[in-house]
């Protein structure tokens, strides 16, 4: 029973992680342009020329000023984007984001049968 006591926070953590990481966003390596972040209609990660970066849930055209659509505090905030100031823009890349929450979930359980194999009794 102590050893089930001494291995516990191991375990919570082990637990915890595929939930925190479950909300993640992998972004692709390669850069798009703007008028395809518009299309892609996905998250989307901009650095600018100054090394700056923001999220924004996808990016609008309206009038052909680009704004940039980011959550703050609950609540949709319109980001005017200059196009000037842009060093690189990386959309979401849905299959990459579920596959490392999937592989960290995987990792997880893997790390409970190693310990569960390695307590005393089995």
């Amino acid at each position: 029973m102590k050893v089930l006591y001494k291995k516990a926070p191991i375990v919570s953590i082990f637990l915890s992680m595929p939930l925190l990481l479950q909300c993640c966003s992998t972004y692709d390596k390669v850069p798009i342009s703007l008028d395809n972040a518009v299309a892609a209609n996905t998250k989307v990660k901009v650095t600018t020329a100054s090394n700056k970066k923001y999220k924004f849930r996808k990016i609008q055209r309206t009038d052909g000023v680009y704004y940039g659509l980011a959550e703050v505090r609950d609540q949709i905030v319109r980001v005017p984007i200059e196009k000037d100031e842009i060093q690189n823009i990386r959309a979401a890349s849905v299959p990459a984001s579920a596959n490392t929450s999937t592989g960290t979930a995987n990792i997880a359980i893997m790390v409970l049968y190693v310990i569960g194999l390695t307590t005393p009794g089995h």
